[in-house]
């Protein structure tokens, strides 16, 4: 006698207990393959639709990251727009004051060209807000002042020249002053 028999009280027979153990062990096995395959489509309707939703976000999340760059390029290329137009600000601030400071040269070239012999320029004042220049200095004779003045008057550059009576009135040594209106 086999010692399992022993503690066996089953009656059936050794190809009948294969038997049932197969049927248990086959069962087990669809049982088990059963849950797995529900558990499967299980995870595939839960899934699945997530798996859609997520991959038609990723391609708005795509499309708003893009436009994203784009906004910053765009306020990039504002920052850059408005530094050109600050520089070119300054730039037709600095060609001003460089015209000005042109003219104000051209116009002291053109004055001592114009200063005859008997005539010295103590001090030239060029205001380029009210276009106007004012010259001061000594004239040996009257008729030295009067072509000084009569030459700045036929040049292209003054408009008028105010002369005040006190530089006409003594006939040597004259100090005079002369205010020119510039066109």
């Amino acid at each position: 006698m086999h010692p399992d028999d022993m503690f066996s009280i089953n009656l059936l027979s050794r190809s009948d207990k294969q038997d049932v153990r197969y049927g248990i062990y086959s069962r087990f096995s669809v049982f088990l393959g059963a849950g797995t395959l529900a558990a499967l489509a299980a995870f595939a309707v839960l899934l699945i639709p997530s798996l859609l939703f997520l991959s038609f976000q990723k391609e708005g999340l795509l499309r708003e990251v893009d436009i994203a760059l784009q906004s910053q390029r765009i306020i990039d290329v504002e920052k850059v727009i408005r530094e050109i137009q600050e520089l070119n600000g300054r730039a037709t601030a600095l060609a001003g004051r460089r015209t000005s400071a042109h003219s104000a040269g051209a116009l002291l070239d053109a004055v001592s060209v114009l200063v005859p012999v008997g005539v010295t320029l103590d001090e030239l004042f060029f205001d380029t807000d009210a276009k106007s220049m004012m010259l001061r200095g000594h004239a040996r004779k009257r008729e030295d002042f009067l072509l000084f003045k009569s030459g700045i008057e036929k040049t292209s550059f003054a408009a008028s020249v105010d002369s005040p009576i006190s530089n006409i009135i003594k006939e040597s040594n004259i100090a005079f002053t002369l205010t020119i209106t510039l066109k």
